[in-house]
């Protein structure tokens, strides 16, 4: 999930991920690497609260869709998870 998410934001991502640390000799792999990884754009304060935010917002949701599926004994239609959350 992260992965896909960070391919679908970072482009860069993709490039590195698909690039191949097996040619490089051990010695130069740490520095490798932090390069790589010094072309991935860092996250600012406000993205860092956002995501951050979503996270906490998924978290109560898996909670009531735990708390749902057991009271009707099965899982619940994304319509009344929806309608489950604006309640609360």
């Amino acid at each position: 999930m992260l992965k896909l998410l960070l391919s679908s934001q970072f482009p860069v991502f993709n490039q590195l991920v698909k690039s191949s640390y097996m040619s490089i000799p051990t010695s130069d792999l740490v520095r490798s690497y932090l390069q790589d990884i010094g072309r991935i754009p860092l996250l600012t304060g406000s993205q860092e609260i956002a995501y951050a935010r979503q996270v906490q917002q998924m978290m109560v949701i898996e909670q009531r869709r735990q708390v749902i599926s057991q009271e009707l004994n099965r899982q619940p239609t994304n319509l009344e998870l929806a309608a489950d959350t604006k309640k609360t």
